[in-house]
């Protein structure tokens, strides 16, 4: 990861640097990078994204819109 202009290394779960990316566990590194992303990176940036849609739309109003419900179940916990 890059910030700043400095690169660093965030082990995505413990000993990770040591632990190559193979066909094998491709998937696994794949789900933890987004993981990683969303959960961290870009949390604070999502919230407010989230919270400004709720200023807009009523959360009750989601419901039929599933992809929407996602980001309220996703920002509410």
């Amino acid at each position: 990861m890059i910030e700043f202009g400095v690169a660093r290394s965030i082990d995505l779960v413990p000993g990770g640097s040591d632990i190559a990316v193979t066909a094998d566990n491709r998937q696994e590194y794949i789900q933890l990078m987004c993981k990683y992303k969303l959960d961290k990176q870009i949390a604070a940036q999502s919230r407010a994204f989230f919270h400004g849609l709720s200023d807009l739309i009523d959360s009750k109003c989601t419901c039929s819109l599933p992809h929407l419900s996602y980001i309220i179940l996703f920002f509410n916990q």
